[in-house]
């Protein structure tokens, strides 16, 4: 197939090529939805302190230092560790993949400090040990940025 014909072969299968697409985008968010349910539910009584709809990004690699959230990450501390996630529909849309989910327990933190988050704009930077031995950073925004360092301090060593 020469490039001259592409348009005359994407008219003539146009109905398979959007069957395709939409499939594969319902399959997606089948999948997404189904690996959701598996996850813990958060008890509100567990709840701490909560920040709804900041901004972050993870710096595990070059990858998701470009990805990112923007105002649609909650941040919810528990007793025992803190939890970032997406907001519906934001969480469907590989979160993992973009580093935005994390359960960290207090004692792995190593360092939660108040820095630039992205031209001037002030957030948290949060250093942590993953189950692999490594470290990650991570920085987010937050209203009340000392409240959060407080309570991201308590596990800190």
């Amino acid at each position: 197939m020469q490039i001259d014909n592409l348009p005359q072969f994407f008219k003539a299968h146009f109905s398979i090529i959007f069957l395709i697409c939409i499939l594969w985008v319902v399959g997606n968010i089948l999948v997404a939805l189904w690996l959701k349910s598996k996850k813990p539910k958060i008890d509100t009584q567990d709840i701490v302190y909560e920040e709804r709809w900041q901004s972050g990004r993870s710096f595990r690699s070059i990858f998701t230092r470009f990805g990112g959230a923007r105002n649609c990450l909650n941040i919810i501390f528990l007793k025992d560790s803190i939890v970032i996630k997406p907001h519906f529909p934001f969480d469907l849309f590989w979160p993992n993949i973009l580093g935005l989910e994390h359960t960290i327990p207090y004692h792995s933190i190593v360092n939660c400090d108040i820095g630039n988050f992205f031209f001037g704009i002030k957030g948290i930077i949060l250093m942590f040990n993953v189950k692999n031995g490594n470290q990650e950073k991570f920085v987010f925004t937050a209203k009340n940025l000392e409240k959060v360092q407080s309570l991201c301090r308590q596990g800190a060593r």
